[in-house]
């Protein structure tokens, strides 16, 4: 049965998790705080019926070795959920027969989440509850090659991506700023906070609404700057990018988390779209996640800037990956070869479900974590 907000509770009183005020709300256009595990499998449904929802997460120490505390889901409709992950724990994400959990809506493939950079999020939900993220999009992403330079080595915040999107009122933004910093001021321990109030309850009304905030805008982003063209781009990056951060041997923290860590290849859907998932590796060749060199394509991305402006467009010429455009060395022109200035790569296969290379990482979110 979908998720109703005048719904009355069909489940007898209990307690702990299981308690009946599973759903709570002060008005319409307050976030819905989720904190009951009877109540969980009816929101997931309806969530499930839409294409697309936004995500963002808080925690503490957010990250393999930190916890999750709250989920925030932003569905077509501008309903935010914050799922109470301190109350209910992993509980919320064991599925049952007919009764889907917040694994099911991570892991589902047909629902799009959109986010904003999600690599310390992906990280966390795997490593702690063993949970994928399928089917992703992100908006930073999207606006580094929708609006950035090929010298701009660095991606830009939600904060100012949302203040350059037409999206939010500039009264709206100022409210925004004002409220961002008093939540840091509560949370950023640099700030004389700590994260740990994310874990108290009742959570500050403070708090409630900065979670609400930053989800509330990411779906009519996406539909004010995403273009079909690039869309199988944005999407093919940001799952790279959040498998890449999880294989790490460190999580996914730091001040190198503001460096632009994919090619600037705008334009290469446009070039060889039919082209998309040719075995061929990532720009970073040589790495321990993606072998070492061999004699196959050649990478354009760094040593031209914006492909299309250098690398010929004949089918035979152009293909490319995940991440980046690449060469066939043997079918190359005069004027591709000009450009072939980076060392041949060896192939890589399709990037596998992290599972299946990873077999102890189950144990290690089990709670075998040294």
């Amino acid at each position: 049965m979908p998720f109703a907000l005048n719904s009355s509770p069909r489940f007898p009183p209990t307690h702990g998790a299981f308690a009946p005020a599973s759903v709570t709300m002060q008005s319409e256009r307050d976030p819905i705080f989720v904190d009951n595990l009877l109540w969980l499998p009816s929101v997931v449904e309806e969530l499930l019926e839409g294409e697309a929802v936004a995500v963002d997460i808080e925690g503490v120490n957010l990250c393999r070795d930190g916890r999750i505390s709250i989920i925030q889901v932003c569905d077509a409709q501008g309903r935010v959920f914050l799922f109470d992950i301190t109350k209910m724990g992993s509980d919320a994400f064991i599925d049952w027969p007919g009764r889907p959990s917040l694994r099911a809506l991570f892991e589902n493939p047909h629902l799009m989440k959109v986010i904003f950079d999600g690599r310390a999020d992906a990280d966390a939900l795997w490593y702690i509850f063993g949970v994928q993220m399928c089917n992703v999009y992100c908006l930073q992403v999207l606006h580094a090659l929708q609006f950035s330079r090929p010298e701009d080595k660095y991606v830009k915040g939600l904060q100012t991506c949302l203040n350059m999107s037409g999206v939010v009122p500039l009264e709206e933004q100022k409210r925004q700023e004002k409220l961002r910093e008093e939540a840091k001021a509560l949370y950023e321990p640099k700030r004389g906070g700590c994260y740990e109030v994310w874990e108290q309850r009742p959570l500050q009304p403070i708090l409630l609404d900065y979670a609400a905030s930053d989800v509330k805008f990411m779906l009519e982003m996406k539909r004010r700057w995403a273009a079909a063209e690039i869309d199988d781009v944005v999407q093919s990056i940001t799952q790279d990018r959040i498998a890449h951060a999880v294989r790490r041997w460190e999580p996914p923290q730091g001040p190198s988390m503001a460096k632009r860590d994919f090619p600037l290849c705008e334009g290469f859907a446009q070039v060889q779209p039919d082209m998309a998932g040719r075995p061929v590796p990532r720009a970073d060749y040589g790495s321990p996640d993606y072998g070492a060199p061999g004699d196959c394509w050649q990478d354009q991305s760094q040593s031209t800037g914006l492909v299309r402006q250098y690398i010929p467009t004949s089918p035979d010429l152009i293909v490319h990956d995940r991440y980046s455009l690449y060469i066939d060395p043997s079918k190359s022109t005069a004027d591709a070869a000009e450009h072939a200035q980076s060392p041949p790569l060896s192939p890589l296969s399709p990037l596998s479900p992290l599972s299946s290379q990873f077999p102890d990482a189950r144990k290690y979110w089990n709670g075998a974590r040294a």
